[in-house]
């Protein structure tokens, strides 16, 4: 016996209703934003809802994330970036939402010499000469970027008194080392709280015996 056709009619909405239903995903990329130094790292925290499982999650651009297709990847941007989440659901239905990373001024803690020779000695950036005095004067320059009101101290590493600033460089800083290798430690402190630390090798040998080896003097 054939059923009423308004019976089938409810049916057929019934269907629809509930696929309508389930097609209503929504994306959440997270809070409003976050404010990073650069290079963070920020982890984001994608999630969905409504929908069909499974879903598959992309953020756009993939520029400064770990991995662009997982729902939580780290971020490591270097500029201020709107990244956009966009999910789609088992039924193909696809729903989108943005965040904004807000990255700082960073600071950059570089040295450079005016009158010693620079390498990189077994992985650490090194300042050296060789000399017939047992002691000689090293010249520092600052080489890398900060903000007005930074703080800049350097640890000479001979246990000497650190050298302190205040403001976005400092002029020329003379140090007088023995001979032998010490480790120079540079920070700088932002107001902003985009701090960063280099660590330098300062080597001075004998002339002519001495030589920047490993073992050695």
């Amino acid at each position: 016996m054939m059923r009423p056709l308004p019976f089938l009619f409810l049916c057929a909405a019934s269907l629809l209703a509930s696929h309508s239903a389930l097609a209503q995903c929504t994306a959440n990329a997270g809070p409003n934003g976050y404010t990073i130094c650069a290079g963070g790292p920020q982890q984001l925290n994608g999630t969905a809802n409504g929908g069909q499982n499974p879903y598959s999650f992309v953020w756009t651009p993939a520029a400064g994330l770990s991995n662009p297709n997982i729902a939580n990847p780290i971020c490591t941007a270097t500029v201020t970036t709107v990244y956009t989440l966009t999910v789609t659901d088992g039924n193909g239905d696809v729903c989108t939402d943005n965040i904004t990373i807000t990255v700082l001024p960073t600071a950059d803690a570089t040295l450079t010499s005016s009158n010693a020779l620079f390498t990189v000695f077994n992985g650490v950036p090194t300042f050296y000469k060789c000399s017939a005095n047992p002691n000689s004067l090293f010249f520092f320059d600052f080489g890398g970027t900060a903000t007005a009101g930074a703080t800049h101290t350097i640890t000479w590493g001979d246990g000497s008194p650190n050298f302190t600033a205040t403001g976005a460089s400092w002029a020329t800083q003379s140090h007088s080392y023995g001979q032998g290798i010490y480790s120079l430690t540079y920070t700088i402190t932002q107001p902003n709280g985009c701090n960063d630390t280099q660590i330098y090798s300062v080597f001075l040998g004998t002339n002519p015996a001495g030589a920047l080896v490993n073992p050695g003097s």
